[in-house]
């Protein structure tokens, strides 16, 4: 069996993801908040919380890596924005309601983590707030395009193939745990391996002797690695493209492949 301690891992996922459009993927974000959530009494001018008004910069600061207001999902851990953990950024939880799957990870306690939003409004279209997941789950950066909204909104005008599993419930409070990524948006006929870095938050070791993985049809397979000594610090949360790997070969890993889905250590 295998220990695995409180420190990040990174998982490999061959899939497809990425084109070029014309404005940044957290302008579009800015853009779709001002949008939504600058009326009086909320994320406007003079706003308690953050200014959805205010420069690109200025707002991006007001968000990443920021500790939310409400106690509730400060004392989860969340941030407004957690760059790559969408079930650890409240910005997210608070407009999730309107995604079809949403997850229980990313539910809201009630009432101490308050209502969804736009306070008041129906939820905001899917697309949109896919648009939100989508740049966080990439690593939430405040420069470049890391989605193609067109893959995005064709999925959501009904165009798309979901070939994902439905949520399944977490393992019991000390027999496991899940870590959940939600959908990947690719286009057909499209290939291209993706890296992952995440942090267990884990305070002691964990026996693990039996990993099962919920991976679409189409997936080629899952491989976890071990960092090289000292690098889990260079490299960014979130999806990240092959080219930017850690790993001097794939001796250290330990993974998958199709209808191999579930293993022992």
């Amino acid at each position: 069996m295998k220990k695995l301690y409180s420190l990040p891992f990174v998982i490999l996922l061959c899939l497809y993801y990425g084109q070029a459009n014309a404005q940044s993927t957290f302008s579009q974000v800015r853009n779709l908040l001002q949008a939504n959530c600058a009326g009086s009494g909320c994320h406007g001018a003079g706003a308690p919380t953050f200014d959805v008004t205010a420069s690109e910069s200025d707002l991006y600061n007001a968000l990443v890596n920021v500790n939310p207001s409400n106690p509730a999902a400060a004392a989860k851990g969340n941030k407004r924005v957690t760059p790559g953990y969408v079930d650890r950024s409240f910005l997210l939880r608070k407009m999730a309601h309107g995604l079809p799957e949403t997850n229980p990870h990313l539910a809201l306690t009630q009432p101490q983590e308050g209502a969804p939003m736009p306070d008041g409004l129906p939820a905001l279209a899917a697309k949109d707030i896919e648009l939100v997941r989508q740049w966080i789950l990439f690593g939430a950066p405040l420069t470049g395009t890391v989605i193609d909204t067109a893959v995005i909104n064709t999925y959501y005008s009904g165009k798309g193939i979901d070939d994902t599993y439905d949520a399944h419930t977490p393992p019991a409070p000390g027999e496991g745990f899940q870590i959940y990524v939600g959908k990947i948006f690719i286009p057909k006929q499209t290939e291209i391996y993706y890296y992952i870095k995440h942090d267990l938050r884990n305070d002691t070791a964990i026996e693990i002797p039996k990993i099962n993985t919920m991976m679409p049809s189409g997936t080629h397979h899952f491989i976890m690695y071990k960092f090289q000594p000292n690098a889990s610090g260079i490299y960014a949360p979130g999806l990240r493209p092959e080219a930017e790997s850690s790993h001097a070969s794939v001796l250290d890993g330990i993974g998958t492949g199709p209808n191999l889905w579930q293993y022992d250590l």
